[in-house]
């Protein structure tokens, strides 16, 4: 599998790189403006994939699923940790930052139709597989992501003083996990010192009238 190859397809007015390249297809830019330019035409207004919480970005993934992912790569790709990975790298980032949204281990689910109880499995050990190496490199790959995420929560949180969002990542070891979720047994929320609770509880607005 290759990533990031570019200038394989050429025209006389544009060069269009390649974000996934497999032995069954590839999805590239083109692909993927393709599928933004339809779904946000069908959208009475554009705007709302700006704004936090409406559901307007998830339908887009949905959208980049059916007519991308879904339709290029192989049903096996559930699988392939390293392919997940560059579509992680490659479209699913990306997205978040054109849109301004925060990156959710939840929202990359469903970008790419897998339960997001598979990732707890994984952490839980209940992964098997017959190569060791394989289940540590599937292993890595998954907390680099929860790691980003939960990073940029951090960060959305001492840029904005939303500072619900910080508890949540201190209480959750998944971003955006439902609480009846059970816990899963690595450490993976951000380590906040007392100076930086003391920042952040300045943040929060006085009470008193």
């Amino acid at each position: 599998m290759k990533s990031k190859v570019m200038d394989i397809r050429k025209t006389d007015t544009e060069i269009d790189e390649i974000l996934i390249d497999c032995k069954q297809g590839i999805i590239t830019q083109n692909d993927i403006e393709r599928s933004i330019e339809e779904y946000t035409n069908s959208l009475p207004d554009p705007d709302v994939l700006y704004i936090n919480g409406h559901k307007s970005f998830n339908n887009l993934l949905l959208y980049i699923y059916r007519h991308n992912i879904k339709s290029i790569l192989p049903d096996t790709y559930r699988h392939d940790y390293n392919l997940l990975d560059d579509i992680f790298n490659y479209i699913y980032i990306p997205l978040t930052y054109r849109y301004n949204r925060i990156c959710s281990i939840n929202n990359f689910c469903t970008l790419v139709n897998i339960d997001y109880s598979l990732f707890y499995d994984i952490k839980n050990g209940e992964y098997r597989s017959t190569n060791d190496n394989v289940s540590l490199n599937t292993s890595q790959i998954i907390k680099k992501w929860i790691n980003i995420c939960n990073g940029e929560l951090i960060d959305n949180v001492m840029h904005t003083g939303n500072v619900g969002g910080i508890f949540v990542a201190k209480t959750r070891g998944f971003t955006d996990t439902p609480t009846a979720t059970p816990a899963i047994t690595v450490n993976l929320t951000p380590n906040i010192d007392e100076k930086q609770l003391k920042t952040i509880a300045a943040m929060i607005p006085s009470t008193d009238n």
